[in-house]
C-alpha cells in the first residue's frame, strides 16, 4: 500500500519517542519471546488491560507514520490550536494484513512537543472502534466507538505550566460560588458557561498559561456523559494536579468527584470524598446533599434531608437532588 509521506523531521522524532516509550530491556524481551515463539507481534485487536508501551514497541522499528487525515477526528472542542493527530502502522503489513484492518496507532503532537501515542483504531470488520489510554498510565483501558483525546496528553507535552497565573483557579472559584448560590449555574450565561467560554480561549491560544491543565479542566466539564468513569478520575486526577502546581487542595474537583463516584454507584468512595471535601472546605451544599444520598439508614437519611432542606429552602440543587 502506497502511504502518504509525512516530513522527515517529524516522522524521525516520532519514531525516536516511540523507542524512548519502550526503552527497558523488559519490553524488549517480550517482543522477542513473542517473536520466538512464532506469535504475532501485533494482533487484530487490543482488549482492556493491555500495554500501550508494549504495542507502541511492536510498531515502531517499521512505523509508516502519517497525518490522521480521517481516521481520528475528535470532536471540535477537543481539538485545540497547535494539534496534530497522526497514525502509524508497520511497513511491513502490506496489502495483506491492511485488509484484515491491522490496528492503526493513534498519536497526538502538541506543536513543536513530540508526537504521544494514546491508543488504537481498530476493528475486525472495519475501523469501527477506539481503543485508549484514558488515564496516561501506558495501559489501554476503554473501548469507545467514538475518537477523543485524553485529559493528560497537554501535559506529555508541556502545556505552558505557570503557577504564578492563577486565571483558571479564579474561575473554578466563580463556578463553585455557582454551585454555592440559590439559583441553577448551569442556566445560559451563567458561571458554567462563563468558564467554558474562558477554557475556548485557551484552545485558540496555544500560548495561554496553565493550557495543560485547561484543556484537563474542559475534558472533565464536556465528557461526562460519554465517559463518566474516566472523567470521575480526571476530576480525581485534576485536584492532585492543583495541589502539585499550586500546593493547596481546591474543592471543585472534590465536589465533581463526589458526584461521579455517586453516578458510578461507588458509595464508599463518595462518602470517603465527602469527608475529604468537609476537611478543605467545610459547609458546601454538596457535601450536605451526598451525605445525605449515602445515609444508609432510612429514618437518619430522612432527618438529614429535612435538615438539609430547612437550610437550603431554594437551593436548585438541593430541590433537584432531595425533593
Amino acid at each position: 500500500m502506497e502511504w502518504m509521506r509525512w516530513q522527515p523531521e517529524k516522522r524521525r522524532r516520532a519514531v525516536l519517542v516511540l523507542l524512548m516509550i519502550v526503552a527497558t530491556g523488559s519490553v524488549a524481551l517480550m517482543a522477542d519471546d513473542r517473536a520466538a515463539s512464532g506469535e504475532s507481534a501485533v494482533p487484530q485487536r487490543y482488549l482492556p488491560g493491555d500495554r500501550l508501551d508494549q504495542a507502541a514497541y511492536d510498531y515502531y522499528s517499521d512505523a509508516m507514520v502519517r497525518p490522521a487525515g480521517r481516521d481520528f477526528r475528535p470532536a471540535a472542542g477537543q481539538r485545540w490550536d497547535g494539534m496534530e493527530f497522526l497514525v502509524a502502522r508497520p511497513a511491513r503489513s502490506g496489502r495483506q494484513a491492511a485488509a484484515a484492518y491491522e490496528p492503526q496507532l493513534i498519536l497526538v503532537q502538541v506543536g513543536a512537543a513530540d508526537p504521544v501515542p494514546i491508543g488504537f483504531r481498530q476493528g475486525k470488520a472495519g475501523y469501527t472502534e477506539y481503543i485508549l489510554d484514558f488515564m496516561g498510565d501506558g495501559r489501554l483501558d476503554h473501548v469507545t466507538a467514538a475518537p477523543a483525546v485524553p485529559f493528560w496528553v497537554l501535559y506529555r507535552a508541556g502545556g505552558n505550566p505557570a503557577a504564578r497565573s492563577r486565571t483558571l483557579l479564579m474561575y473554578m472559584d466563580y463556578h463553585l460560588e455557582g454551585l454555592e448560590s440559590p439559583v441553577d449555574p448551569y442556566r445560559r450565561g451563567a458561571s458554567h458557561d462563563e468558564l467554558l467560554a474562558e477554557l475556548e480561549r485557551a484552545a485558540r491560544d496555544p500560548a495561554y498559561l496553565n493550557r495543560d491543565m485547561a484543556f484537563h479542566l474542559h475534558f472533565s466539564l464536556t465528557q461526562g456523559q460519554r465517559y463518566p468513569e474516566q472523567v470521575y478520575y480526571s476530576w480525581m486526577y485534576l485536584g492532585s494536579a492543583i495541589n502539585e502546581r499550586y500546593g493547596f487542595d481546591h474543592a471543585l474537583p472534590a465536589v465533581e468527584s463526589i458526584r461521579y463516584a455517586y453516578r458510578l454507584g461507588r458509595m464508599v468512595e463518595a462518602m470517603e470524598w465527602i469527608r475529604f471535601l468537609q476537611r478543605i472546605r467545610q459547609g458546601l451544599v454538596a457535601a450536605q446533599i451526598y451525605d445525605t444520598l449515602t445515609e444508609s439508614d432510612p429514618d437518619a437519611r430522612e432527618r438529614k434531608r429535612q435538615w438539609v432542606i430547612n437550610r437550603n429552602p431554594d437551593h436548585w440543587w438541593v430541590r433537584q437532588a432531595l425533593e
